[in-house]
């Protein structure tokens, strides 16, 4: 699995103009950008949820607590969630 820091390594940028890239959140030179599309489309890299969790810490993720899990109103509440 490829990371930011690779991503970063290829396109001959810093980790943090990739970040900033990503996420649009400053300046990254169109030279830059072209170079690190690039890679992203070679590798097919894709930005690790767990890692954005941890910086931004919202998981985008429900927990629902059931009394049983085999009747079909479980089943239903668990399509509806989802």
């Amino acid at each position: 699995m490829i990371t930011i820091k690779e991503v970063a390594r290829r396109a001959q940028v810093s980790s943090a103009t990739v970040s900033r890239m990503l996420n649009n959140s400053g300046y990254v030179s169109e030279e830059a950008r072209d170079r690190i599309l690039k890679v992203i489309e070679e590798t097919g890299y894709v930005p690790s949820e767990n890692a954005k969790s941890l910086r931004t810490k919202k998981t985008k993720v429900i927990g629902v607590i059931l009394p049983k899990l085999g009747s079909e109103t479980t089943s239903r509440m668990v399509r509806i969630v989802r």
